[in-house]
């Protein structure tokens, strides 16, 4: 993807999804709290939001990598073939 990360892929399956389902929430409520005034929990969701969203499409987390957690290993059609 250009990032630089190379294959290091740690983000998969239903965490990716969850991830970009809770990234587009948080960055709603993100821009409802600016709207609203509500500066700081307009801010810290949609900082959460765009670090949710980044981690969905590079399918790279660094607190996963940190861990070792890998859930692009888990199942799924990479392990059926």
């Amino acid at each position: 993807m250009g990032f630089g990360f190379g294959e290091m892929r740690n983000v998969g399956g239903i965490d990716r999804i969850v991830r970009a389902v809770l990234a587009v929430g948080l960055l709603g409520v993100g821009a409802w709290g600016l709207f609203a005034g509500e500066t700081a929990i307009g801010a810290i969701s949609l900082l959460a939001g765009a670090g949710l969203a980044f981690n969905a499409v590079t399918q790279f987390c660094v607190a996963n990598h940190l861990l070792g957690v890998d859930t692009c290993s888990w199942g799924g059609a990479e392990e059926a073939q």
